[in-house]
């Protein structure tokens, strides 16, 4: 109690005091939202947890221990924050608290202020996760992904190197960094004696990332044999092949390290989009991509999305403050509609976007605007 009158003596008194309350509700949503969140998404899966080697409770905390950030993240982070300021808000109400408050001087917008200001707050914390925690779990969270709905592979990857090189997989793990049935096609390059350009095939049963600090990229790509050894095929100018020096048609080898730029992350966001990036990551990406719009979404998503705290506290907050609402339940059940909304013109523009329909740009940002203009308008009408 001390450290929180430490912390907010610089603050008036009736500012604490909407901010205690705020901080109350939003504690009594966190538990309440959470705790839902783990019933039902556990009864959902009960069945792989139960088939876990580990004992029961081991199993989900480290499930939970790693999906609850991304959980908060992307989808409960912006509903606790409306539904908490809405619970607050409606607990004044009921207790007939907003009057006195508007008595002594205060506007609604003056007295809402503390709320605003820890939406603020979530959201910094929101891109904080999603730049730095979230890429930093990402092969846990694809680990405890992948055990939790048996989606173990990718399959049919295609892609380049910087090179021009083209790597094919049949299934690719992303927990092991490892995949299945690789064929990679070098691009013609001339010989050192001047010779027309020849080009290269490799055929492998597995493609696996080895860890090696000392390497630039933290690892390199090796092609392992599995039935059959690695094959590495030749071809002339003309694109016949050239004959090992035994007359075969390959030449064998158990292990064979590639020359390549790709990375795991490379494999991992290929086909279906850019989860669990930072910004570095993704501008990385987008160096190489052809197809770049759900990067460029992600990219600006980065800096949109985590705004939508704001953005429904705009929403939400008037519905209170205008109509008198004095029943905790059906605020918090108005916060729910309205993040439903919001997530499904999100998911929308997004859908819009990777068909080529909307720019990146307008996706990432349309539904922010759409709805903080809304809000602006709702706020606007309050009787103040």
């Amino acid at each position: 109690m001390r450290a929180w009158k430490l912390l907010t003596s610089f603050m008036p008194v009736r500012d604490r005091y909407v901010l205690e309350n705020y901080l109350y509700a939003y504690l009594i949503c966190a538990l309440s939202f959470t705790g839902l969140y783990i019933a039902t998404d556990s009864l959902s899966r009960i069945g792989k947890f139960l088939d876990a080697p580990d004992p029961l409770v081991k199993t989900l905390i480290d499930y939970y221990g790693v999906m609850l950030p991304v959980a908060y993240t992307y989808y409960l982070g912006p509903l606790l924050t409306l539904s908490a300021g809405m619970f607050a808000l409606t607990l004044l109400n009921r207790n007939n608290e907003l009057v006195p408050l508007k008595c002594s001087g205060m506007s609604l917008y003056r007295i809402v202020a503390p709320i605003f200001a820890m939406g603020l707050l979530f959201a910094v914390l929101t891109f904080v996760l999603q730049e730095f925690v979230i890429p930093a779990m990402k092969d846990e969270i694809r680990r405890v992904y992948a055990f939790a709905h048996r989606r173990l592979a990718r399959e049919a990857l295609v892609l380049e190197d910087a090179a021009g090189a083209r790597f094919s997989v049949r299934s690719y793990w992303p927990k092991d960094k490892r995949g299945q049935s690789a064929r990679i096609v070098m691009r013609p390059t001339e010989s050192a004696d001047g010779a027309p350009p020849a080009g290269k095939e490799y055929v492998a049963d597995w493609i696996e990332w080895e860890p090696a600090e000392a390497l630039p990229g933290g690892g390199l790509w090796v092609l392992k044999r599995g039935r059959e050894a690695v094959r590495e095929y030749r071809y002339d100018a003309r694109g016949l092949p050239l004959r090992a020096p035994d007359n075969k048609l390959w030449i064998e080898y158990e292990r064979l390290a590639l020359d390549t730029d790709l990375l795991p992350e490379d494999f991992e966001t290929e086909g279906e989009g850019s989860q669990y990036l930072s910004l570095a990551e993704l501008s990385r990406q987008l160096e190489r991509r052809r197809y770049a719009a759900p990067l460029l979404v992600k990219v600006h998503q980065h800096w949109a999305y985590p705004l939508t705290h704001v953005v429904l506290l705009l929403l939400g907050l008037p519905f209170v403050l205008n109509h008198n609402n004095r029943n905790v339940f059906l605020g918090i059940l108005v916060s729910c509609v309205i993040c439903v909304a919001f997530y499904i013109v999100n998911a929308m523009c997004i859908e819009l976007a990777g068909k080529g329909t909307l720019q990146p740009l307008v996706s990432a940002w349309l539904p922010v605007l759409v709805f903080t203009g809304l809000g602006a308008v709702l706020f606007d009408n309050l009787k103040t």
